[in-house]
């Protein structure tokens, strides 16, 4: 089988886990929803780890095109992650529920470099709201956690503009 056929196959497996889930039930699921169905898709550990590392060999010798400046020791990381969760496990869905959602994060990752489409890598994390002590799933791409960012730095940045301390000479009437 030629190279590339072998390693877009795998690339397809890696972005499918993730993704084909979501697009089949044609309604938004959780994040944990989303980590189960991934993990389910992943019965050999060992072979699945493999496949990764034949994707990385190919992609450190640019058969998905260059690589961006510290894009490969993400991948790396990003691969030993999967390969420290898999350890000892024959399959993905013996991981425990944290775990399932550290294996889809790496596994985003890991696609967003290869396609060169890092602000589209979808993040999912578990926050409480402000008041609140109760968690939800937070998934956003990293272009809208970065624009999300620069949004609440310009509001905190116009709040303090707009504040006023009084003092004997300006009584901050307005």
């Amino acid at each position: 089988m030629d190279i590339r056929v072998f390693t877009m196959c795998s690339l397809l497996v890696l972005m499918a886990t993730g993704i084909a889930p979501a697009a089949a039930s044609g309604d938004p699921q959780t994040l944990d929803e989303r980590a189960d169905a991934q993990a389910e898709q992943i019965s050999d550990a060992s072979a699945f780890v493999a496949e990764i590392d034949q994707s990385l060999r190919l992609a450190r010798k640019g058969g998905y095109g260059p690589l961006k400046p510290g894009s490969e020791r993400k991948l790396q990381a990003a691969r030993d992650t999967i390969a420290n969760l898999l350890k000892g496990h024959s399959s993905a869905s013996e991981l425990r529920p944290d775990e399932r959602i550290t294996l889809y994060n790496a596994q985003e990752e890991i696609t967003s470099i290869l396609r060169n489409k890092d602000k589209d890598r979808k993040v999912c994390t578990k926050e409480a709201a402000v008041g609140s002590r109760l968690q939800t799933n937070v998934c956003m791409t990293v272009g809208e956690r970065e624009a999300r960012a620069r949004a609440d730095s310009e509001s905190a940045k116009t709040m303090m503009r707009e504040s006023c301390i009084p003092t004997v000479d300006n009584p901050c009437s307005k």
